[in-house]
């Protein structure tokens, strides 16, 4: 795939590629851009997204596919850098699904209490996901849904356990080097958000240890950051275990 605009691309794995966009939100007050990725899955019919990015990178996605056909779009939750352009992928004909929770911040937009900045054009999906659904993709993949509520109610990973990767949305970050300002507002969006959820996320990074998702060998392709595997980053559940729990301090 080419990179137009700048953004960056890379195969991760065969017919798995990282597209990392970025967005400026309330460019007076926080003079800076948001990097946030989507995963495009390339299977015979076309191509199959996890997470699609806000509607303000929808075009640039589009032309770093390079006339590939979105096919189905899967979101792992409901904010604006994960399923913002939700909409204008299903004008370009795309299905799009979504976990059974997280349906109403999709139709709304967001979150109800969200500045305006962090908004989007709300919309209906084609379809949910639920918990141990299991996702064939050609012939390919077979993803399962994995619940991991707390960042938002609905929260899901998508684990593949054949290649041993988990597309883990935002209940893991990627490394935090280079990418200070998502881990800035990750930490704000904990702090506004009510201990009992908080609480939840914790839960939900301790069972993907303890039910074998997480191994040493999991490749993890976070919402945000570069992808690595657990071995090369064998803190990364405590090390997002304990800032979750400072916030609760806080």
């Amino acid at each position: 795939m080419a990179n137009p605009l700048g953004i960056k691309i890379k195969e991760v794995q065969k017919d798995i590629t990282r597209i990392q966009l970025e967005v400026s939100f309330i460019k007076r007050i926080l003079p800076f851009k948001l990097k946030y990725n989507v995963y495009a899955i390339k299977i015979e019919s076309g191509i199959c997204l996890f997470d699609c990015g806000s509607e303000e990178t929808a075009e640039i996605l589009k032309s770093a596919l390079r006339g590939n056909r979105v096919t189905q779009v899967f979101l792992t939750h409901g904010h604006v850098d994960h399923a913002g352009s939700g909409r204008y992928w299903l004008k370009e004909g795309a299905q799009v699904f979504a976990p059974k929770e997280e349906c109403a911040m999709l139709r709304s937009g967001g979150p109800e209490a969200a500045p305006q900045a962090f908004r989007y054009p709300g919309f209906e999906p084609t379809g949910t996901v639920s918990p141990d659904d299991r996702i064939a993709l050609g012939g390919e993949f077979e993803f399962a849904v994995i619940s991991t509520p707390g960042h938002t109610p609905g929260s899901v990973c998508y684990h593949e356990a054949h290649r041993d990767i988990l597309i883990s949305g935002d209940i893991l970050f990627g490394p935090i080097q280079g990418y200070m300002v998502t881990f800035l507002l990750e930490f704000l969006t904990a702090l506004r958000e009510p201990d009992a959820n908080i609480r939840r996320q914790i839960a939900s990074l301790g069972a993907l240890v303890s039910n074998g998702v997480i191994k040493s060998t999991t490749l993890i392709l976070p919402g945000h950051g570069a992808e690595y595997y657990i071995r090369e980053k064998p803190d990364a559940v405590k090390r997002s275990s304990r800032l979750l729990s400072l916030c609760l301090k806080l």
